[in-house]
């Protein structure tokens, strides 16, 4: 199935950072795979249900593949390996398996592509340079019918540009990569800046002047933090960071 709408593919440049698959088998223990239709459609092909049972659970009008009582995914063989890509190869897996542990995340310019350290050859960079990985990465998001632009808003009425967008994120990931700052501050740093931001209004803040809005409150943090510390979460915010804790310990 192809995309409904053509969007770049943004690399992020990590040239230290390498990763091959060493087989481990972990995120086959790990993670629970949400099943696509077109991964039913390869599954049932491949007449699973005549050696191993049914190999798909359904939770909440969703299928997923099943689990052992342990944990592990039904087609996890001995030694990390899988059975559906040792006897049908890679791209009969589940599209979820064989993008792991690469990731996308759309924007309204491009799909830019991330890599998840929850792999362990990634943590460990091990492997090969990443760039190698690529053609891969692009069969794989051709696959991926969600992948189109995705408007973002300053506020309710003010879509982000691509490069107000850029803007803001040079402004926390400059914040966040400030080692000159203890990792708490620049933590608390973070939701300071993210309460000060949702409250504002940018109607007549674009371009230059948001561009000159956000280093001077990055430039501020420092000093504005002891003055004006970090607002309880609200009740809704603690159930968002439950429902994310929940999500990142049960994948």
């Amino acid at each position: 199935m192809q995309r409904a709408a053509t969007i770049p593919l943004q690399i992020l440049s990590l040239p230290s950072q390498r990763y091959s698959c060493h087989g481990c088998g972990n995120c086959c223990r790990d993670f629970t795979v949400q099943l696509r239709d077109a991964d039913l459609e390869k599954l049932r092909s491949q007449d699973w249900e005549r050696t191993l049972g049914d190999v798909t659970v359904e939770f909440r009008g969703r299928r997923f593949l099943a689990q052992r009582p342990d944990g592990a995914c039904v087609f996890l063989l001995e030694g990390g390996k899988c059975r559906i890509h040792a006897e049908f190869g890679l791209e009969a897996k589940p599209l979820a398996c064989q993008l792991f542990p690469f990731n996308f995340a759309p924007d309204a310019g491009a799909a830019h592509v991330g890599i998840s350290f929850a792999c362990a050859s990634v943590l460990a960079n091990q492997g090969a340079p990443l760039p190698t990985h690529m053609r891969e990465v692009r069969r794989m998001a051709d696959a991926v019918p969600e992948l189109v632009p995705v408007r973002t808003f300053l506020d309710d009425a003010t879509e982000a540009t691509p490069e107000e967008l850029q803007c803001v994120a040079e402004a926390l990931d400059g914040w966040i990569a400030n080692k000159a700052v203890p990792l708490l501050v620049r933590i608390d740093g973070l939701a300071w800046l993210g309460q000060q931001l949702s409250g504002a209004r940018f109607t007549k803040v674009r371009g230059g002047r948001l561009q000159e809005l956000m280093q001077t409150l990055v430039q501020a943090l420092p000093q504005e933090l002891p003055l004006h510390p970090v607002q309880p979460a609200t009740r809704a915010q603690r159930a968002t960071l439950r429902q994310a804790a929940f999500f990142r310990l049960e994948d």
